[in-house]
Protein backbone atom coordinates (compact mmCIF):
# COMPACT_ATOMS: atom_id res chain seq x y z
CA UNK A 1 0.00 0.00 0.00
CA UNK A 2 1.35 3.39 -0.96
CA UNK A 3 0.25 6.71 0.23
CA UNK A 4 -0.41 8.25 -3.25
CA UNK A 5 -3.21 6.44 -5.11
CA UNK A 6 -5.62 3.74 -3.66
CA UNK A 7 -5.14 1.30 -6.44
CA UNK A 8 -8.61 -0.75 -4.88
CA UNK A 9 -10.58 2.33 -5.78
CA UNK A 10 -9.13 3.01 -8.66
CA UNK A 11 -9.16 -0.83 -9.83
CA UNK A 12 -13.05 -1.13 -8.41
CA UNK A 13 -13.95 2.57 -10.24
CA UNK A 14 -12.59 1.64 -13.75
CA UNK A 15 -13.09 -1.94 -13.63
CA UNK A 16 -10.18 -2.91 -14.94
CA UNK A 17 -8.02 -6.53 -14.40
CA UNK A 18 -4.76 -4.65 -12.91
CA UNK A 19 -2.70 -1.96 -11.64
CA UNK A 20 0.31 -0.36 -11.34
CA UNK A 21 2.18 2.75 -9.64
CA UNK A 22 5.49 3.87 -10.18
CA UNK A 23 7.87 6.88 -9.79
CA UNK A 24 9.08 8.97 -12.37
CA UNK A 25 11.99 6.82 -12.96
CA UNK A 26 10.25 3.84 -12.94
CA UNK A 27 10.66 2.43 -9.32
CA UNK A 28 7.39 0.04 -8.39
CA UNK A 29 5.45 1.66 -5.85
CA UNK A 30 2.53 -0.45 -5.47
CA UNK A 31 0.93 -3.05 -7.68
CA UNK A 32 -2.14 -5.31 -7.97
CA UNK A 33 -2.61 -8.29 -9.97
CA UNK A 34 -0.54 -7.80 -12.27
CA UNK A 35 2.46 -10.48 -12.87
CA UNK A 36 6.13 -9.15 -12.68
CA UNK A 37 5.04 -5.79 -11.53
CA UNK A 38 8.77 -5.00 -11.27
CA UNK A 39 9.28 -5.94 -14.95
CA UNK A 40 6.29 -3.81 -16.07
CA UNK A 41 7.24 -0.72 -14.47
CA UNK A 42 10.66 -0.76 -15.50
CA UNK A 43 9.60 -1.11 -19.07
CA UNK A 44 6.76 0.80 -18.71
CA UNK A 45 9.35 3.67 -17.68
CA UNK A 46 11.62 3.01 -20.95
CA UNK A 47 8.51 3.40 -23.07
CA UNK A 48 7.59 6.46 -21.67
CA UNK A 49 11.00 7.75 -22.27
CA UNK A 50 10.82 6.76 -26.10
CA UNK A 51 7.48 8.36 -26.60
CA UNK A 52 8.10 11.35 -24.64
CA UNK A 53 11.44 11.88 -26.71
CA UNK A 54 9.44 11.26 -30.02
CA UNK A 55 6.50 13.71 -29.00
CA UNK A 56 8.74 16.05 -28.61
CA UNK A 57 10.65 15.75 -31.26
CA UNK A 58 7.17 15.81 -33.50
CA UNK A 59 6.55 19.42 -31.41
CA UNK A 60 3.72 17.79 -29.63
CA UNK A 61 5.31 18.18 -26.07
CA UNK A 62 5.13 16.30 -23.45
CA UNK A 63 3.35 12.89 -23.07
CA UNK A 64 0.25 12.93 -20.52
CA UNK A 65 -0.85 9.03 -21.83
CA UNK A 66 -0.14 6.41 -23.64
CA UNK A 67 -3.00 3.85 -24.66
CA UNK A 68 -1.53 0.11 -26.05
CA UNK A 69 -4.12 -2.46 -27.49
CA UNK A 70 -3.35 -6.06 -28.04
CA UNK A 71 -4.91 -8.98 -29.58
CA UNK A 72 -6.18 -9.87 -26.11
CA UNK A 73 -6.83 -6.37 -24.07
CA UNK A 74 -5.84 -3.27 -23.42
CA UNK A 75 -3.08 -1.84 -21.20
CA UNK A 76 -3.07 2.33 -20.47
CA UNK A 77 -0.09 4.60 -19.22
CA UNK A 78 -0.93 7.86 -17.47
CA UNK A 79 1.09 10.68 -15.81
CA UNK A 80 -0.73 11.60 -12.90
CA UNK A 81 1.73 14.40 -12.07
CA UNK A 82 5.72 14.61 -12.87
CA UNK A 83 6.58 11.61 -9.81
CA UNK A 84 4.03 9.39 -10.54
CA UNK A 85 2.53 7.31 -13.11
CA UNK A 86 -0.57 4.82 -12.79
CA UNK A 87 -0.80 2.07 -15.55
CA UNK A 88 -3.80 0.13 -15.85
CA UNK A 89 -5.09 -2.79 -17.63
CA UNK A 90 -7.81 -4.57 -19.21
CA UNK A 91 -8.79 -7.83 -21.23
CA UNK A 92 -12.26 -6.44 -21.87
CA UNK A 93 -11.52 -3.15 -24.07
CA UNK A 94 -15.49 -2.20 -24.09
CA UNK A 95 -14.02 -1.25 -20.35
CA UNK A 96 -11.57 1.43 -21.92
CA UNK A 97 -14.34 4.40 -21.42
CA UNK A 98 -14.64 3.34 -17.20
CA UNK A 99 -10.37 2.89 -17.36
CA UNK A 100 -10.23 6.62 -19.06
CA UNK A 101 -12.93 8.11 -16.69
CA UNK A 102 -11.16 6.63 -13.39
CA UNK A 103 -7.69 8.15 -15.14
CA UNK A 104 -9.33 11.72 -15.18
CA UNK A 105 -10.37 11.47 -11.69
CA UNK A 106 -7.26 10.45 -10.27
CA UNK A 107 -5.59 13.17 -8.19
CA UNK A 108 -3.02 13.49 -5.62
Amino acid sequence: MNDIVDLNIVLQSSGADGALLMDGNGKLLDALDIEYDGNVAAMTNMIIKMVNGLSNDLGQGDIVQINCKSEEGIYVVHRINQDNIICLLSRDLSKIGYIMMALKAVKI
